[in-house]
């Protein structure tokens, strides 16, 4: 069963290296934001796709629900672009009143 759980994991790592993930690293509000985008593979800048927010949890990461949601398989299949934004300090302002941090603006940035 080890060996098994070990090789799991080998492979889900070695699938998150071998894809067309990148880290995006932006400012939005103030605050320094971080997102993981996957392109489909095969992707083109001539094609539009759609695009798929994948939220972690609360106290987890993007990282982590790149993995977690194996949504890069799909995306590969299904052809469409996946983001794993990070929530600041590990949770999302679910407060949708006036906000320092602006989770909805973010997203939709």
């Amino acid at each position: 069963m080890k060996k098994l759980l070990l090789l799991l994991i080998i492979n889900c790592q070695l699938s998150i290296f071998n894809s067309y993930s990148q880290n995006l690293d932006f400012s939005y509000n103030g605050h320094a934001r971080t997102c993981i985008l996957h392109l489909p593979t095969g992707y083109a800048d001539s094609v539009d796709y759609p695009l798929v927010l994948n939220l972690h949890g609360y106290g987890s990461n993007a990282g982590q629900q790149q993995v977690y949601s194996g949504m890069n398989t799909v995306a590969d299949t299904a052809k469409f672009i996946v983001a794993y934004p990070n929530a600041f300090n590990g949770g999302w302002d679910t407060n949708l009143t006036v906000s320092v941090i602006d989770d909805p603006g973010y997203l939709n940035a």
